[in-house]
């Protein structure tokens, strides 16, 4: 789901670089404020006629609820394409003297702002149907509530540190710094560009982990549990990891590690994990996280990044330079095109990327049972016993009729997982 919001920031903010077009501000406005109103109807709409099968008696809450999420699932994909039409094609992102004038950050929140308002009418068509299935608390303030949670853990985390940078951006541009490089010392041109560096690591060092604490709801852990998992952690080589416990009122199955250093690193664990799951299932998928970090999974991910993005770079400098470029009128629209092909194979790179990623940290996981069972209780003390309760963990927090289990774009499914864990094939 986490590559769907990243499709959707990364369209919307891409889309600002599609040629100008003689349209106004207030036309794009007007015409993406009826499409939203049109979706909102929509969503509510589909949402209700799910329900009425339920209310008639006509289908059963688990069928209901696996038709509704067929149902969501395509309308996301149709909110992109709507993406495309109101930025691009009304078009937020092409109109003459407007928002293109304005600061960077105030321009990206203006160019994502119709896909986090078609969004907000799934998020809300969600929370009625759980409402309605009597799974949420009925009320505006507990509706409202459940909207934020899911606004911030799922499109949050991406937008917040993209407005930030922008916003930092928009100050140097401010001071003028281009002018100040091109007239200054070497010196000055050198200490600028540390300074940039040194900004960019503290985003990846402490600014996400910073984020993942605001984001999360968390509550104080057990102590000896948290002792017990403090010592997992230490005997495997990360002492200085913090320990979250994300409060989701026994309703998620989820665990996830943030930061790249020690003091600043945090490994979030949600209450019905721990409160659900026998001590050596839990060491399991901690020892799963714990591999993530330990190789280097994000700076992996991110070095895919670079030559994906190069490779549109690469594109847009060609268009704009060649002559046959300009013959066909495609100068203009390099930028898009650039951006275009480097958003294609990062998709088709993290695709080949992150299902080795998942295979590899549970081997890992395997392996540093092994180690951490010498100083631990109630840790698995060998690699075939590591693997029978990892995948005993992956079976119970993801059962077969939740889309977790099911292959993703970005996850390999939780059967394949097991398969490669226990040597098995049925």
């Amino acid at each position: 789901m986490q590559l769907y919001y990243f499709l959707a920031v990364v369209l919307s903010l891409s889309l600002g670089s599609l040629p100008p077009a003689d349209r106004s501000v207030l036309h794009a406005a007007y015409f993406s404020l009826a499409t939203v109103a049109a979706w909102w109807l929509l969503c509510g709409l589909s949402t209700r006629m799910v329900i009425g099968l339920v209310s008639n008696g006509e289908v059963s809450q688990p069928t209901a609820a696996e038709s509704f999420f067929r149902q969501t699932q395509g309308l996301r994909w149709l909110a992109l394409a709507l993406v495309g039409l109101m930025v691009g094609g009304f078009g937020f992102g092409r109109t003459q003297g407007g928002i293109s004038e304005i600061g960077m950050a105030a321009q990206a929140v203006a160019l994502l702002s119709p896909a986090i308002l078609l969004l907000l009418g799934l998020w809300a068509a969600e929370c009625y149907f759980a409402v309605s299935m009597g799974w949420e608390e009925p009320g505006i303030r507990s509706s409202m509530r459940s909207i934020w949670e899911v606004a911030r853990l799922s499109i949050g985390w991406l937008v917040a540190p993209v407005i930030l940078l922008l916003a930092a951006l928009d100050v140097v541009a401010a001071m003028n710094v281009a002018a100040l490089l091109r007239n200054d010392s070497w010196w000055t041109v050198a200490s600028v560009s540390v300074l940039g560096l040194a900004a960019f690591a503290g985003l990846l060092v402490v600014g996400i982990p910073f984020l993942v604490r605001q984001m999360f709801v968390t509550e104080k852990i057990e102590a000896s549990t948290e002792q017990w998992m403090r010592d997992v952690l230490f005997s495997v080589g990360l002492p200085r990891c913090k320990l979250l416990r994300w409060q989701t009122h026994s309703t998620t199955f989820n665990a996830m590690v943030a930061g790249i250093i020690g003091p600043f690193r945090v490994m979030v664990l949600s209450d019905r994990l721990i409160d659900e799951l026998p001590k050596q299932q839990l060491a399991m998928v901690m020892l799963h996280e714990v591999a993530h970090a330990k190789r280097r999974h994000v700076a992996l991910r991110l070095a895919i990044v670079v030559p994906a993005w190069s490779l549109g770079i690469l594109a847009q400098m060609t268009l704009q330079q060649s002559e046959w470029g300009s013959a066909i009128g495609l100068d203009a629209w390099s930028t898009a095109i650039g951006s275009g092909l480097s958003l294609l194979a990062t998709l088709v790179a993290l695709r080949l990327a992150s299902y080795w990623i998942e295979f590899d940290a549970d081997r890992v996981a395997c392996r540093l049972a092994a180690t951490s069972a010498q100083d631990c209780n109630d840790v698995p003390n060998n690699d075939a016993s590591a693997a029978r309760e990892l995948a005993e963990a992956l079976r119970k927090v993801s059962p077969s009729d939740m889309p977790l289990s099911k292959r993703s774009w970005m996850h390999p499914s939780i059967q394949e997982r097991v398969e490669r864990l226990t040597g098995s094939t049925g």
